[in-house]
This record gives structure tokens, C-alpha cells and sequence, in this order.
């Protein structure tokens, strides 16, 4: 982990964000004098402030541009639960007020936050953060806590090779709100551009393809990308390809009444099928086995022959709350198969049913990822078969039994083809 600290040191009153943003939006804009203005480039970014188990505040755009600049603004948009919040917008940035109000979410909100951050959003909080790295489970070997406990804003980043990297915001000498998030806006910035540098290579991968499909379904949306890696290598015999794909079920249109349950995510699966007619393979795979209700890491390239300081090593963590993957693969017929299945609703005790999970009712993404074996300079071609589905159940109740009727939707195609090489 690398941890970078910025010290801020202003001749203004005291502020604290987690007072003047979150408890009064309007009185954020009341200190108004600075030494030094910073101009940051924050379009496209949303900022989430949790101020309480039932108040979640959404500033964008102008109204994040306002708080910028020490203007007084109301949110953009105000929501009652978390569960309103992920079904209507993607959040890069979410600021808990303080150590109370984390400890006042419930339990699917909990959920929620810590695959937030495992899937990359920056996560704050007013102290040093260490009781908020436990809660939502994001601490790492190298993490550290800081006694000054009240004069700090702690920021955490979940990178894509598993590390964490942390901001600490120094509250002495009472900087404005303005300046807090002109600092914050600018590591964010910082770490996204670093994050789209390292997009174009993973160690010894080079990029070499890719590619994304999305669209509307019913009850929501899809999303679906590939990337494609080659192996840095002075091996003379062959090539290796690493295939990335990381695809996304979101759900808009969920509804829990007498009469229905939906739409809610059913499935999530993919096949992969190496072409072999030209002696290519399956040479490895991740994620492998069965994963349901946990947090795993898995490493695939480690024993490949990468130029002489480069590192074929490719790694990624899977989180599955309510969530099983299931590893159909087959190195016989070249195959790299996953099953992704939710726990979906229980009508056991209709009308009082338990509801699917909460992924399955708002948002989930998974990355498996495969390496191919191909003979020296020769192309790689991998048949790709994508199958998300959404679920929509009417529920009609006849005295001692109850009848439901499933609607179905998928975004699917027979074919991906991707063909890469020279």
C-alpha cells in the first residue's frame, strides 16, 4: 500500500466536512476566503456524503462544481436508502460523515459499501479510517493507523492489482470545504489517470484488443468488456494471450409487492471456447473451484517466461455475498466455462417472502479471466457466449398455494469472436 499524505494549512475558521456539508449543504459556502485556488477537472465525477442510516446526499455537476468553489448548494439529489442510490446512479466517491453514522447502516448496506470498494469506488471517512477498514473489510498487510484521530479525513482506493493506496486530509489550520475537495478531486484524478496508463499493460501484457458491448434489457442494463494481453516474452516456441472479461448485471426496475417480485439478476454466464485448429490451448484460468459467500484471490501466469524484470503474474479478487460461481472448465476441449447464480427470492411464507439478494436487486460484476497457448506467431481465436438474465415473478395466491409465473429476459449472443495476433 502506498500512502499519500497531504497537509493542508490555511488561515480560516475550523471546518469539519462531515458538519458543514453533511449535517447543513447550505452553510458549506459561508467561509469563503482563500490563499490559493485550485482548479480541478471533477465532470463525470459523483460524490456521495451518508450522513445517516436514512440520508444520502448526491452532489454532480454544477452542484459539485458549487461546493468546489465555496458556493452554498443543495444536493443534487437526495435519497432514503443505498439500495435507491446504486439502482440510480454509478458513485465514484463516497464520504461517510463519521464513525456513528457507519455503525448505524444496516447489514445489506454494509454489503453494499464493502463491493463499492472492492470494485474500485474511493471510500472516506472523518478519523483515520481504521474502524471503517474493518467494517467494510478493506484493510491490507501495510495498513497503519493514525492516533490524531479528529483532525484527519481518511480516503481509501482499491487498485486493480489488489493494493490499496490512501489520502489522509490534515484538518489543523481549518481549511475551507473547497480546498478539501479541490485535494481530493486532484488525487482522485491522479489515481484514475495512473489507473488508465496501467489499463494499456498488466506487468509483461501487452494490450493488443478490446472491446464493450452494453445496452438496456428489461429491468436494467448490461455490460460487457474483453480485453486482450500478450505476453512480453523471448520464448521462441510460443505465444501466450490473457483474455480479461469483466461483465456487469444492474438492475432499475425492482418491485417488492403482493403480486410481484422484480426484476432481479438470475444469472451471470459465460463459455469460452480456445480455437485449436492451430495447436492453441487452454493454458490457465481464474477464478477456479467454487466460490459462495466469500472473498477469494486467485493468480494465473506465475510460471510463464516473461522478458528478463517483467512479472507475467496476473491477479484478481472475486467477492460473492449471496453469490455462487461455479468453475465448469475443461482443459480437454479447451473450454472456460463459470455459472454465476444468485439467491433469489423465498415464498415459503408468502405473503411474507424474503426477497433475492441484494446484488441480485441492484448491481453485480464479476472478472474471469483465462490465458491461451498459441504456437509462435500464430493468431489466437476464442469463441465467446455471454448469458446475463434478468427475472420477473407475478404472484398469484390460491388458497393453500401460491403461483408464480416467471418472466424472463437476457442479453446473450451465440458468437463473440475475438481473433487477435499477427
Amino acid at each position: 500500500m502506498k500512502a499519500l499524505k497531504k497537509k493542508i494549512f490555511f488561515i480560516i475558521g475550523i471546518v469539519v466536512i462531515g458538519m458543514l456539508i453533511l449535517v447543513n449543504p447550505l452553510g458549506a459556502g459561508l467561509v469563503q476566503e482563500s490563499s490559493e485556488e485550485m482548479e480541478v477537472e471533477i465532470q463525470d465525477v459523483q460524490l456521495l456524503m451518508i450522513t445517516s442510516n436514512n440520508s444520502f446526499l448526491l452532489y454532480e455537476s454544477e452542484e459539485l462544481q458549487n461546493l468546489a468553489h465555496d458556493i452554498p448548494t443543495f444536493p443534487t439529489k437526495t435519497y432514503s436508502s443505498l439500495n435507491e442510490v446504486v439502482a440510480d446512479r454509478e458513485v465514484e466517491i463516497v464520504y461517510i460523515c463519521d464513525n456513528k453514522v457507519l455503525d448505524s447502516l444496516n447489514a445489506s448496506d454494509i454489503s453494499t459499501l464493502s463491493n463499492m470498494a472492492e470494485q474500485g469506488v474511493f471510500m472516506g471517512i472523518l478519523g483515520d479510517g481504521t474502524h471503517m477498514r474493518e467494517v467494510l473489510g478493506i484493510a491490507d498487510a501495510d495498513d497503519y493507523t493514525n492516533t490524531d484521530e479528529e483532525n484527519i479525513i481518511f480516503f481509501t482506493y482499491g487498485k486493480p492489482d489488489g493494493d490499496r493506496e490512501d489520502l489522509f486530509l490534515s484538518l489543523e489550520n481549518s481549511p475551507t470545504i473547497g480546498q478539501l475537495l479541490n485535494l481530493l478531486f486532484e488525487w482522485v484524478n491522479e489515481i484514475l489517470e495512473k489507473h488508465q496508463e496501467l489499463s494499456s499493460s498488466h506487468g509483461a501484457w501487452d494490450a493488443d484488443y478490446t472491446h464493450e458491448w452494453k445496452g438496456n434489457m428489461d429491468g436494467g442494463s448490461y455490460r460487457f468488456l474483453v480485453n486482450v494481453y500478450k505476453l512480453n516474452t523471448e520464448r521462441t516456441d510460443y505465444d501466450w494471450y490473457l483474455v480479461d472479461v469483466s461483465y456487469q448485471s444492474a438492475i432499475t426496475d425492482y418491485k417488492k409487492s403482493g403480486s410481484r417480485c422484480g426484476w432481479f439478476t438470475s444469472a451471470m454466464n459465460l463459455e469460452a471456447n480456445v480455437d485449436s485448429s492451430n495447436g492453441a490451448s487452454l493454458y490457465e484460468y481464474m477464478p477456479t473451484g467454487t466460490i459462495s459467500n466469500s472473498t477469494q484471490s486467485f493468480t494465473i501466469g506465475a510460471n510463464l517466461s516473461a522478458k528478463p524484470g517483467l512479472s507475467a503474474s496476473y491477479s484478481h479478487s472475486y467477492n460473492t455475498p449471496d453469490v455462487t460461481i461455479e468453475d465448469k472448465s475443461n482443459y480437454i476441449t479447451n473450454t472456460a466455462k463459470w455459472d454465476v447464480s444468485f439467491v433469489g427470492p423465498d415464498y415459503i411464507w408468502y405473503p411474507f417472502y424474503k426477497q433475492p439478494c441484494n446484488v441480485a436487486r441492484n448491481s453485480y460484476e464479476t472478472q474471469p479471466a483465462f490465458i491461451v497457448q498459441v504456437p509462435k506467431n500464430q493468431r489466437m481465436k476464442v469463441y465467446l457466449h455471454p448469458h446475463i438474465e434478468h427475472e420477473n415473478d407475478s404472484l398469484t395466491y390460491y388458497f393453500f398455494f401460491i403461483k408464480v409465473k416467471k418472466q424472463l429476459c437476457w442479453w446473450t449472443s451465440s458468437t463473440l469472436t475475438i481473433n487477435v495476433g499477427p
